[in-house]
């Protein structure tokens, strides 16, 4: 091996003769190799983003989908969810979504159907949270909405409307509109709670 001088940082570093005469003896390393491109035609440019909550989301969103090691693959690409192939590209994911708002995290509209710029959108841990295949949506005078989503609407408890609809099978119309005030005997008094 022959001693070298880097030509953009000055370290000493050894290569290879043959490697030397092909002109891949010029830089110690890969870094180096970068800085003496840029500036000229067709150099290397990097989006700036590298470390950016919003390059760790457009990661974590291919590693869910192609990434048969990683533990979510199951819930994602395991099933079939991809990523349209414009956003196979970061510049473009980042284009299309920009940085995601404080608090916010990317999350898929319709959750059988692949990201894309039609299907996602920045939301909210509790939108997240009412967006899931776990979730039992109700439809009762024309609206759709979550078993939690109606407990806030019409007063009546999560779990009062859990054992309604469940555990007693009741239509979905009398689970929304009956009181549970009208409980006065002590058995059912759970029904209320």
């Amino acid at each position: 091996m022959i001693e070298c001088l880097c030509l953009i940082c000055g370290k000493k570093f050894f290569k290879f003769p043959s490697r030397i005469k092909t002109g891949r003896g010029k830089y110690c390393s890969v870094n180096c190799k970068v800085k003496s491109l840029k500036g000229k035609p067709g150099h290397y440019k990097t989006h700036g983003k590298s470390d950016s909550r919003i390059y760790i989301i457009w990661t974590n969103m291919m590693q869910r989908c192609y990434n048969v090691k990683c533990p979510a693959y199951n819930r994602y690409g395991g099933r079939g969810i991809t990523v349209c192939s414009r956003w196979h590209n970061f510049e473009k994911f980042f284009i299309d979504m920009g940085d995601p708002p404080i608090g916010y995290s990317l999350e898929r509209k319709e959750n059988n159907k692949c990201y894309s710029p039609e299907n996602c959108k920045w939301a909210t841990s509790a939108e997240q949270s009412r967006n899931t295949r776990r979730n039992h949506f109700l439809t009762y005078d024309g609206e759709i909405m979550t078993i939690a989503d109606w407990s806030k609407k019409t007063g009546i408890k999560y779990e009062t409307l859990w054992v309604r609809l469940f555990d007693l099978n009741w239509p979905t119309e009398k689970a929304l509109t009956v009181s549970p005030d009208i409980y006065h005997n002590k058995s059912t008094a759970f029904l209320s709670c």
